[in-house]
């Protein structure tokens, strides 16, 4: 850092850091960051709402021109090169209102905190003599030594360890090998500590870090779709599901980039998807095939999830004491608790005394899933019959007359509130499922009255879908309200129960 003593503004001498311009009080242009904030909160863009999600659905190019618009504007913002806007856009997760809002509350602190004043050229590898490393504390009459551009110098061999191991780890963020520093290293820095095998590793690890580790963007779970979808509201996202529509019109769920699941909350769908034995990443790959099933009955029974961060992990051998690999939180394999208080490797007390209630909650429970499971099935094939109807109103719509297009136009609306009803009973009663005692809500009654409007609604469009009678159009769209008034009612009573935790859930 260089000090100009001479530069004094109102009798406060004034500290200038090296390689960066000073801009009135600050390092940077406070004016244009705070333009720039004002118009993100400003968007033009074209904005959908659900429940107390914002959203934008992206291409995979639309995708990518954003994120280099990103690391322009703020290069430019923060006077400082595009791999170090980098980094700092990976330490804040893309968050780039946090990143700005950062600034200026750290103002100069901030480039001396994010090591932006360190001369480039401090950076890389360099052979130093009378070298000491602060890690294995060893002194090296000659040896070579690496630092990322925060300029942490530490001898190769302790950076080689260190990287090696994290990708054994299976991390693929690393950060600076000081303890204290918060930068990540670059995808080529880490390329020079790994053989040709562990670089395939990090590289096939690398294709999931970015929407794994970073909450502003996810993309859509649908196998053959590349679309992405950026969340940009500044409120946190709740347990209550958050579905979202892609750019290819695939809903999923933002909060566990799951398929869709109407109204219950994410780890429930979760654990039911793992139950039914299907296979499931949106509503248009539901299958039930008998491999898929094997498959997930086969994860479902022989892998359990990290009581702290969910990961699948699979015991193969040894004591009960596990340590996960994604977190490093060790818990007891049988009961899920933290090790800490346990004190024999192979048995568990409090697993043994759940194992009693367990059998009886398998007696009680084990007729009614396939009660609520067939009810739910029932509902996902006849939202993708109501899917082929929606098909076909379209084609229809481009086929006919001036006269009908807007009664054309009315019925595919109608069609389209139908789906989302017949996809909402359908995980209602995965919802009854989990209640104690579903008896003690109205939902069960609700759900009946849902399916009646839904029925009717159906009938009456299959029967008017090719010659239309206004008379019939009418009536469509009275039980089309009535049945969207009613699924509005379900959601408001879920939604309530669950910001005021009344719901009590089976395990």
């Amino acid at each position: 850092m260089s000090r100009n003593n001479n530069s004094r503004r109102n009798g406060v001498r004034m500290i200038t850091i090296k390689g960066i311009s000073n801009r009135g009080t600050n390092n940077f242009n406070l004016e244009a960051i705070n333009e720039y904030l004002q118009s993100l909160n400003n968007r033009n863009e074209k904005k959908q709402t659900i429940g107390l999600l914002n959203y934008i659905p992206r291409s995979k190019t639309e995708f990518k021109t954003y994120l280099k618009l990103i690391k322009d504007k703020i290069s430019a913002l923060l006077d400082v090169n595009i791999q170090k806007t980098l980094s700092l856009l990976n330490i804040f997760k893309w968050n780039i209102i946090l990143l700005l809002n950062t600034v200026k509350q750290q103002k100069d602190a901030f480039y001396i905190n994010y090591s932006l004043n360190v001369d480039p050229a401090e950076a890389g590898s360099k052979i130093l003599n009378g070298f000491t490393c602060t890690i294995c504390t060893d002194v090296f009459n000659s040896t070579n030594t690496f630092a990322g551009f925060c300029g942490h110098r530490f001898c190769y061999t302790c950076y080689e360890r260190y990287v090696k191991s994290k990708i054994q780890a299976n991390q693929s963020v690393i950060k600076c090998l000081d303890y204290n520093c918060k930068i990540l290293l670059k995808d080529e820095e880490i390329a020079l500590f790994l053989s040709t095998e562990e670089l395939k590793i990090y590289n096939e690890a690398s294709k999931l870090k970015f929407f794994r580790n970073f909450s502003s963007f996810k993309e859509c779970p649908n196998l053959l779709c590349s679309s992405v979808v950026e969340y940009y509201s500044s409120l946190t996202l709740l347990s209550k599901p958050q579905i979202v529509k892609c750019k290819q019109k695939h809903r999923f769920c933002f909060s566990c980039s799951k398929g869709q699941h109407s109204i219950i909350p994410c780890d429930l769908a979760e654990d039911w998807l793992k139950k039914a034995a299907t296979k499931f990443t949106n509503e248009e790959n539901y299958e039930t095939s008998l491999d898929s099933r094997k498959s997930k009955e086969w994860i479902y029974y022989n892998t359990k999830k990290c009581p702290k961060c969910n990961v699948d992990i699979e015991k193969n051998a040894g004591c009960n004491h596990m340590n996960c690999y994604n977190c490093k939180f060790h818990f007891c394999w049988l009961c899920l608790k933290e090790y800490i208080n346990h004190n024999n490797f192979y048995e568990c007390r409090d697993y043994t005394n759940a194992k009693v209630q367990a059998v009886k909650k398998f007696v009680y429970t084990g007729g009614k899933f396939m009660e609520h499971f067939n009810n739910y099935e029932k509902y996902y094939y006849e939202a993708n019959l109501s899917k082929s109807l929606h098909k076909k109103a379209h084609t229809l719509l481009k086929g006919c007359g001036t006269r009908l297009k807007n009664s054309y136009g009315m019925l595919i609306d109608y069609i389209k509130k139908l789906i989302k009803c017949e996809y909402m009973i359908a995980w209602i009663s995965v919802f009854t499922y989990y209640l104690t005692d579903p008896s003690q809500s109205r939902i069960t009654e609700y759900q009946k009255s849902l399916e009646m409007y839904a029925y009717k609604s159906k009938n009456l469009i299959i029967l008017n879908l090719d010659s239309l009678v206004s008379f019939e159009l009418k009536k469509i769209k009275t039980i089309n309200a009535n049945m969207c008034k009613t699924a509005n009612t379900i959601k408001e009573l879920v939604d309530n129960g669950l910001d005021r935790n009344i719901w009590a859930f089976r395990d």
